[in-house]
């Protein structure tokens, strides 16, 4: 098949979207030619046949996307991989070939792009079923076979489970959220430092993702480090190249990913594959379903570091009564999220679609121009609550600064 994946980004920093594009990359890669668009600055990557970078193009210009309309359509591409491209979404209603269109969070910017233009998208891919729920509600979908429920998934691995993680002499916490609002750093931070305060207690926290803080021109200090005391316990190790995060996650024997908000994290899968006790909120999203269905770990109240703080002041000096997290999720992560079961729902929905596409319409410059209008309000919209959260953070921010 020839295979066309629009994207924000393929080129893996941390995590996220460009994380999940190159395993799904990875999983369709064999015998199948697959092209590129990406909002990167970028002229080739692995496994591409053909890499279209529009990072300096206005991309609710008439001409530029009557441009890429014609070239798509001339391509004559199998199916169309939308994976967190406004372009796509903004141009789907004119372009010839099925579109999949993947939603990588619950709600938010990321979900009403990959619903937007519903009509003229053949399938679309939710990471839980509250994701499906929102899109659904959102753009009035009735058909509910449209948005399918897909986790993601991680690659197999040849290894057995350590079972030195039962018996650790020091427990190791990883938290991979970096200062990500979505992620709740503060409510991360506002537990550790009621966990520090215990001198006696054995454990290594580890800080992964950004260290820079939202809002920071209204921070006084600049990094997340300077928000709490210095201890020796603690480790803000920063961006790290993929497979070093990867080495630290697995060696978590608390993961701990207690978001407002969330797609089905790549960083979950990644330590549930070798075991962990995962501590994630109760808010709606792709994390909360996957520890719900599977009968193990912790979910926390959403937004209470209180609570967050009992749940591990607990698991460190009650181990043992954890322990059971471990050969669950391991044996979880092998059966219900491999990359063959994945794959082969997958090419199943791409292959269902092919033949689908009967709606598409011309462009011409008045319906462009409205449908543009449209896009620029829902992004508007979800701008101002982000400029909101950040300015609520920075207030939070300053006030750990102040009191540590």
């Amino acid at each position: 098949m020839k295979i066309l994946l629009a994207t924000s980004a393929i080129i893996p920093a941390g995590g996220g979207i460009a994380s999940y594009n190159q395993e799904l990359i990875n999983a369709i890669k064999l015998n199948n030619v697959i092209d590129v668009i990406t909002e990167e600055n970028i002229t080739n990557a692995q496994y591409i046949s053909r890499v279209i970078s529009i990072c300096d193009k206005n991309i609710y210009s008439y001409g530029f996307c009557k441009t890429m309309i014609d070239e798509i359509n001339n391509a004559g591409y199998d199916v169309i991989i939308n994976s967190n491209s406004r372009l796509v979404s903004l141009i789907s209603p004119y372009i010839s070939s099925p579109i999949v269109s993947v939603s990588h969070f619950v709600n938010g910017k990321l979900a009403l792009v990959a619903g937007y233009n519903a009509r003229y998208v053949q399938k679309i891919i939710a990471l839980s079923h509250y994701g499906k729920k929102f899109i659904e509600d959102k753009y009035q979908i009735k058909d509910k076979g449209k948005v399918s429920v897909l986790y993601n998934f991680i690659h197999s691995k040849n290894f057995q489970f350590d079972e030195g993680k039962l018996n650790p002499q020091t427990l190791n916490i990883v938290y991979p959220g970096g200062t990500s609002i979505q992620k709740s750093f503060d409510i991360v931070m506002s537990s550790l430092r009621l966990l520090i305060r215990h001198k006696d207690l054995k454990f290594n926290f580890f800080w992964l993702g950004g260290k820079k803080l939202p809002a920071a021109k209204l921070c006084i200090p600049k990094d997340v480090s300077f928000l709490i005391r210095s201890d020796t316990r603690v480790h803000f190790i920063g961006r790290i190249k993929r497979d070093e995060a990867i080495r630290i996650m697995g060696s978590a024997n608390v993961f701990l990913l207690p978001s407002r908000g969330e797609g089905c994290p790549m960083t979950l899968l990644e330590a549930m594959q070798y075991g962990c006790i995962p501590i994630v909120s109760d808010a709606h999203h792709g994390s909360r379903e996957i520890l719900e269905d599977g009968q193990f770990g912790i979910v926390v109240r959403n937004d209470n570091a209180k609570d967050l703080y009992n749940q591990l002041f607990q698991v460190i000096n009650n181990h043992q009564d954890y322990v059971y997290n471990y050969k669950q999720t391991y044996s979880y992560s092998k059966t219900k999220l491999s990359k063959e079961l994945w794959t082969e729902q997958m090419m199943n929905y791409i292959v269902e679609i092919m033949n689908e596409r009967e709606n598409m319409i011309v462009c011409d410059r008045n319906h462009f121009q409205q449908n543009v209008l449209k896009m620029k309000c829902l992004i508007f919209e979800e701008r101002i609550k982000e400029i909101l959260r950040s300015l609520r953070s920075s207030i939070i921010c300053n006030w750990f600064y102040l009191t540590k």
